[in-house]
């Protein structure tokens, strides 16, 4: 059986996934790459206040979608960090 801590962790790492990728996936009608960098910032101000704003993450298929808060991002991002500095570094001998 699957644990919830391993769903926790797929669920935060989907977040962050299609979070870069509706921000960095964006083309013009000419299909060159976009990148409003207002609209970054202003997301990424959102984030870093985790405001209670939702925002709906879409997959790059159109298929798969999530609707969360800026704060839970903000949550999902934290445990993250935390998560991987505070896990040991394994450097292999040879």
């Amino acid at each position: 059986m699957i644990g919830a801590r391993f769903y926790s962790q797929l669920e935060t790492a989907q977040i962050r996934n299609d979070m870069l990728e509706n921000e960095l996936s964006k083309v013009t009608e000419s299909g060159k790459p976009w990148m409003d960098m207002a609209h970054i910032v202003q997301c990424l101000n959102k984030l870093d206040a985790g405001v209670s704003e939702k925002v709906q993450l879409v997959s790059r298929d159109g298929y798969n979608f999530i609707v969360v808060s800026y704060g839970d991002l903000r949550r999902c991002l934290e445990a993250a960090f935390r998560e991987l500095s505070t896990t040991p570094s394994v450097i292999p001998r040879h």
